[in-house]
């Protein structure tokens, strides 16, 4: 039985630190993402309204509509990722305790070292 809970500690860890390596790659793409958007911000400072130079500055205002979609759904997801962490390190903690229970139960009642 303990070996069975500690194998879920194990599970839930590895679960935990998948979920921040997933986290991490997307805060990357989130910085490069707010990077480029304040690139085009500036781009579009120095750019005129009408003829060509306005519409590039439509094709700028799309592609800041278009950032700002990914930046909402980058930031749902690093959510749902640090939350997803966080709840699978509390579960590890969980099945960790109840291991050393199991344990310390088994220590009282004389049955360590010996199997069943």
């Amino acid at each position: 039985a303990t070996i069975k809970l500690l194998s879920g500690v194990l599970a839930h860890r590895e679960n935990a630190d998948r979920m921040d390596s997933s986290r991490q790659q997307l805060e990357t793409e989130r910085k490069d993402v707010h990077a480029a958007q304040g690139r085009i911000s500036e781009h579009l400072r120095v750019r005129g309204h009408g003829g060509p130079e306005g519409d590039l500055r439509q094709r700028y205002v799309y592609e800041l509509d278009v950032m700002h979609n990914r930046l909402t759904n980058l930031d749902n997801e690093i959510r749902r990722l640090r939350d997803g962490a966080y709840s699978a390190r509390r579960a590890a903690a969980a099945r960790g305790l109840a291991a050393e229970a199991g344990v310390r139960r088994r220590r009282r009642r004389g049955e360590h070292g010996r199997r069943r």
